[in-house]
Order: structure tokens, then C-alpha cells, then sequence
């Protein structure tokens, strides 16, 4: 029974070795599923990521103004006031009329800052610490405050909505750093339809 024994040891070598073969087969699938699983978490990563940034980023105006310097110093002219040598006040004007005052430390922005309409009421009031702006109201010419505004960079849209409807009003204008850009402000009466242009 030599070749019986002999056979019988080939028979178990041989199923040990199919058994190792399927186990090897069976954990070469799994390895291939959590690298599939790994690859398509890492592209939905990706492509959330593009996604989340192209949705998120914020294009150019398209009516861009008074993004440089010359067309700036075109419309207004500034009068620094030094107070100390750490201390200043900036007053711009647009033609005689008075449109902005700043309180600078250190030729930042810093403390109470407030723009008027050309015609002379107030129309933004604004707090800065050193140079960022912490708070910011805007007012009616009437004196009231604005309840609802909508803002798209530096484009201002103020409506009223708490009025009686013979007051209904409202008013669309541009602002940049903080001053109405001369020619873009508008009002609007809803019950009328009449418009004003200063």
C-alpha cells in the first residue's frame, strides 16, 4: 500500500492547495473591491471639491467702477487733517459738497466713519478697527434707517418696506469705499412710478 499512502497525500496536498487558492482568490477580490471603493470616494471627493469651488467663487463685476486710482481722483479729492503723528481725519469731497470723513490711526481706518449724500444728509455710518469694518448702517435722506438692503459688491440696493403706500420708496445707487458714486443714485416711488436722479 505504498502507492496508496501516496495517493491519498497527493488527494489532501492537492485540495489544501485549492483551499489556499480560493481563500488567495477570495481576499484578491476583496483587496480589488476596497481599492475600487477607495478610487470612487477619492473622485467624488475631487469633483465636490471642484464643484463647491466653482460655485463659491465669486466673478468680476461686470460694470466695474472706480476700480483705479485715476478714475477715483476723477470724481472725488481728499483733505487729510493730522491730528498727531499717529492720528488723522479724512474728509473727500465731490465737487464742494462733503461725502465721506474718516477717522485713520496710522493711515488705516479706524473708528467711526461717515458718508453723506451730495446734498448733504447722512447716508452711511461705519465703525472700523484698524481697517476692518466691524459695523455698518445706512440711512433714508429722510434720517430713517434702512431696514433692508441687498448688496452685491459694492453695489447697493435699498428699499424700505414698513411705510404706508403713499410713501412706498425705494432707492438703488453704486458705492465704493464707502462714497455714492456720483450719477447712479435713483429713487422710486411705488405708487407712482415717478423716479428721481440726483
Amino acid at each position: 500500500m505504498i502507492g496508496g499512502g501516496f495517493i491519498n497525500d497527493m488527494r489532501k496536498t492537492m485540495e489544501r492547495n485549492r483551499s489556499l487558492l480560493q481563500r488567495k482568490v477570495a481576499l484578491q477580490k476583496k483587496q480589488s473591491v476596497r481599492k475600487r471603493l477607495v478610487i470612487l470616494i477619492s473622485i467624488t471627493l475631487v469633483v465636490s471639491l471642484a464643484s463647491w469651488t466653482v460655485i463659491n467663487t465669486k466673478l468680476p463685476d461686470p460694470d466695474p467702477i472706480l476700480l483705479d486710482q485715476k478714475e477715483y481722483q476723477r470724481h472725488f479729492r481728499s483733505e487729510l487733517i493730522v491730528k498727531d503723528s499717529l492720528h488723522s481725519i479724512r474728509i473727500d469731497f465731490y465737487g464742494k459738497h462733503r461725502v465721506c470723513e474718516s477717522h485713520l490711526l496710522n493711515d488705516v481706518k479706524h473708528g467711526r466713519s461717515k458718508s453723506y449724500y451730495i446734498s448733504g444728509e447722512l447716508f452711511r455710518e461705519a465703525r472700523y478697527v484698524n481697517g476692518l469694518l466691524k459695523e455698518e448702517n445706512f440711512f433714508f435722506k429722510s434720517g430713517e434707517s434702512v431696514t433692508q438692503r441687498e448688496l452685491s459688491n459694492d453695489n447697493l440696493l435699498l428699499k424700505i418696506a414698513d411705510r404706508t403706500p403713499n410713501d412706498s420708496l425705494m432707492v438703488t445707487l453704486k458705492y465704493w469705499d464707502g462714497k455714492i458714486i456720483p450719477g447712479t443714485y435713483k429713487e422710486y416711488c411705488l405708487l407712482t412710478g415717478k423716479t428721481f436722479t440726483e
